[in-house]
């Protein structure tokens, strides 16, 4: 052997003594590994590559947290609305509070004198601060006698012959008055409505 020969068989006993890390090569085709594909408790072979996987796992992910904030979302907007509707309710209630304390004093004054004079006129003062709190929250009356019949803010109950024709299809008794709050109908007024033959 000559010298140069020599040299290069201990060069490469050199090289293969250092650390050699193994490559490692797993083959994910579903044919070549027939003992996998046989075993029943294996994951079913997936056809894309593992960082789709971990992307489809992470949209997944997302689309569950993005369905419980949803379903929170909700939750606190029905919430909120309850919370509205019953501080509407109490606003509308402390309207009235006045007038029923004005009530239970009247009746606890009748209680004590015979005179029904005072009573009478302390009943009329409820009733003015009563539909002056109905004016303030906008109630106003929707019908008055005379009026011509509308059926979009008014109920015939009863249709009575008359004989002048100004009465014909005109509202000649209010048997309940009706109400329109902000323009918006509350109760249509029951009426009795003329008819000239």
């Amino acid at each position: 052997m000559s010298l140069l020969q020599k040299k290069q068989n201990s060069l490469s006993n050199t090289k293969s003594k250092k650390t050699e890390t193994p490559i490692r090569v797993t083959d994910k085709r579903f044919w070549v590994n027939k003992e996998k594909e046989a075993s029943k408790d294996e994951k079913e072979y997936s056809f894309k590559p593992t960082y789709v996987q971990e992307l489809e796992k992470k949209v997944n992910e997302v689309q569950k947290n993005a369905e419980i904030e949803v379903q929170k979302s909700r939750e606190r907007i029905r919430n909120e609305h309850e919370k509205r509707i019953l501080q509407s309710k109490g606003d509308l209630v402390k309207e009235f509070l006045d007038v029923f304390e004005n009530l239970e004093r009247a009746l606890n004054a009748s209680k004590k004198t015979p005179n029904f004079q005072g009573l009478i006129e302390g009943v009329g003062l409820i009733h003015n601060q009563f539909s002056g709190v109905l004016d303030d929250l906008g109630l106003t009356e929707v019908t008055q006698v005379g009026q011509t019949f509308d059926p979009e803010v008014s109920e015939a109950v009863a249709v009575v012959n008359v004989t002048k024709k100004e009465q014909d299809n005109c509202i000649l008794e209010i048997v309940s008055k009706g109400y329109l709050m902000n323009g918006l109908l509350i109760r249509p007024a029951k009426v009795k409505v003329g008819r000239f033959n």
